[in-house]
């Protein structure tokens, strides 16, 4: 019974004979609850072995909900026992942080199996309903949605008036008229950003030898906005392993091997713009995986406005490692498509996130030094804004 807990029985560790066991020892009063819950959780076992048996996060998420008792703690939260948590929304709230302090979690994963564990036990005491523990459960599941609204609508408002508030100071600081009204922090927004992909026709490449991985950089960058006619665009990142160190106090970039861009306009109508980068480039590193993760932030100074945008890019190195043979990107059958996720002006959680590569299954993370360093850089644009805006950012 050493080490036996819920957990380790979902996950297939612990025999059958024992389920009943520990769910004695979560205190529940009535057999009927017993019983449908023991049921809920076979249930959710054998879903979890018919769907995701070859998973191999398992191992990682497993260990994680054994460290924090996942199982028992939403067990205690459906049925009103002793709970440190007064909803399953606050819970997971606290798992989301505890989950980005955990690098080799997919978290996205592991959340959606939490919330269909919470689905189930949810309704399987639903079922008995008629029953006193089970009735108070049920009204919990209620008065849990109802908090929700109240809460969503609360902040709604609140986040309505401060927009307001900040938009009324910044048009007045700025002297417009009332017909010139435009919310302002729209201005400052990249939407629709995307990368553009090259034709393999037109690639040509170069192996440098001197680095394990080399990786095609992206060609093109097109983005919506309200710039001005003629933007300048900066495209900044590190063209190996080199952090992007960075100091306010002295140059802002410290290496020669952080790249900053300056990309040349090739359109600009209705407010849509693309950038192309005048050469084809290549970016390296001496990492043991031919898989790389890496930020590149896009800075665009227009005539009134400023944007600031991060690409974190999963790529595949063309060089096949510890050789000299070429596979050519976006060729082949089976070819590597690289991975991009995209934030405008984005906040520390946002690029702590893990981020899962469809193609290969793997989990990738941004390094906290790295991230730190993004914002970093960030930071020192953003000084030239106004107070209004930076806090709106």
């Amino acid at each position: 019974m050493i080490g036996s807990d819920l957990t380790s029985y979902i996950f297939g560790k612990v025999a059958d004979s024992l389920l009943i066991v520990l769910i004695k020892k979560i205190g529940l009063q009535e057999n009927q609850n017993e019983d449908n819950l023991i049921k809920s959780i076979e249930d959710f076992k054998n879903y979890l072995k018919s769907r995701h048996k070859e998973n191999p996060n398992f191992e990682m998420i497993e260990n994680f909900w054994k460290k924090y008792k996942v199982v028992e703690e939403i067990i205690k939260i459906r049925y009103d026992l002793n709970s440190q948590y007064q909803t399953y929304k606050q819970y997971k709230k606290y798992l989301e942080d505890e989950i980005i302090r955990n690098d080799n979690i997919d978290s996205d994963f592991c959340l959606e199996l939490l919330d269909e564990l919470n689905n189930d036990i949810k309704l399987s005491v639903r079922n008995i309903s008629n029953l006193p523990q089970a009735d108070l459960s049920v009204y919990k599941s209620l008065q849990e949605a109802m908090m929700d609204e109240i809460s969503e609508t609360s902040k709604n408002i609140n986040t309505l008036l401060q927009e307001l508030n900040q938009l009324a100071i910044f048009l007045k600081q700025e002297g417009f008229k009332e017909e010139e009204v435009i919310p302002a922090i729209t201005k400052y927004q990249m939407k629709n950003l995307k990368i553009i992909s090259p034709s393999s026709s037109s690639l040509t490449f170069t192996i440098n030898n001197s680095y394990r991985n080399n990786y095609h950089l992206f060609p093109s960058i097109e983005f919506e906005g309200d710039f001005g006619y003629d933007p300048t665009l900066y495209l900044i990142y590190s063209k190996d392993d080199t952090p992007l160190r960075f100091s306010s106090s002295e140059s802002l970039i410290q290496s020669d091997n952080i790249q900053i861009l300056k990309l040349n306009k090739e359109l600009n109508v209705d407010s849509k713009y693309i950038y192309r980068i005048s050469e084809q480039i290549s970016y390296f590193s001496n990492k043991k995986s031919e898989y790389d993760i890496r930020p590149f932030i896009i800075v665009v100074l227009g005539e009134e406005a400023m944007g600031i945008a991060t690409l974190i890019v999963i790529n595949k190195s063309f060089k096949i490692p510890d050789s000299n043979i070429i596979r050519i990107p976006y060729m082949g059958t089976n070819y590597f498509i690289p991975q991009v996720r995209k934030f405008n002006w984005p906040k520390k959680k946002d690029l702590l996130r893990s981020v899962r590569e469809p193609q290969t299954g793997k989990v990738f993370l941004l390094e906290k030094e790295i991230v730190d360093d993004i914002l970093a850089i960030i930071s020192y644009f953003k000084e030239d804004l106004k107070k209004e805006i930076k806090d709106a950012l």
